[in-house]
C-alpha cells in the first residue's frame, strides 16, 4: 500500500510528489486509471479527512500494538518491572521511513518511565498521524493542478 515517505522533503522530492498528484488528477479527469494501491491512511488525508489510530493500524499494525502494549503494561506493572521491560525505550519513536525522531527535546536520551507513558503514547500517535503532512500537501497541490479536489470525496479509495 502506498504511503508517503515523511523524509521526502527536499524541493525535488516534493516536486516529484506534486507531479504524482498531477498524474492522479489527470487520471481522474480522463478516466484512464493508474494502478496505485493507495492506503486508506493516505487517501483520507488527500480528501481532507482526519486520520486516526485505526487508519494507522492498517499501515503499521506493529507500531499501534506496541503503543497499546506499553499503555496496558504501565497500568499492570510496578515501576521496577516496567523499567526492566522497557529499559531500551526512550522518548523517541521510529517513523515509517526508519528515521528516529524525538517526541520531546533530547528525547533519544531520556528513558521512557511509567509516569511518562500517557504523554509518550499521545505524542507518539500524533507524530505518526502527522508524519507526512508536508508530502500530502504536495500531492494535493499536484491533484489540484489537474482536477477539482472537491470531487475526490466521491471517488472510492
Amino acid at each position: 500500500m502506498l504511503i508517503l515517505n515523511p523524509g521526502a522533503n527536499t524541493d525535488i522530492q516534493l516536486k516529484m510528489i506534486q507531479y504524482l498528484g498531477a498524474l492522479m488528477g489527470m487520471s481522474f479527469r480522463s478516466g484512464i486509471l493508474l494502478d496505485l494501491n493507495i492506503s486508506r491512511f493516505t487517501w483520507k488525508q488527500v480528501v481532507g479527512e482526519e486520520v486516526n489510530k485505526d487508519d494507522l493500524r492498517l499501515v503499521d499494525d506493529h507500531f499501534v500494538r506496541q503503543l497499546d502494549e506499553i499503555a496496558l503494561k504501565s497500568k499492570a506493572m510496578s515501576e521496577a518491572e516496567f523499567a526492566e521491560e522497557f529499559k531500551d525505550y526512550t522518548m523517541s519513536i521510529i517513523l515509517s521511513n526508519d528515521e528516529t525522531v524525538d517526541l520531546i527535546p533530547k528525547g533519544k536520551t531520556i528513558p521512557l518511565t511509567k509516569d511518562k507513558v500517557e504523554s509518550y503514547c499521545a505524542k507518539a500517535l500524533k507524530m505518526r498521524l502527522d508524519e507526512s503532512k508536508i508530502q500530502i500537501a504536495a500531492l494535493v497541490e499536484g491533484i489540484k493542478e489537474t482536477f477539482d479536489r472537491d470531487f475526490l470525496r466521491i471517488i472510492s479509495w
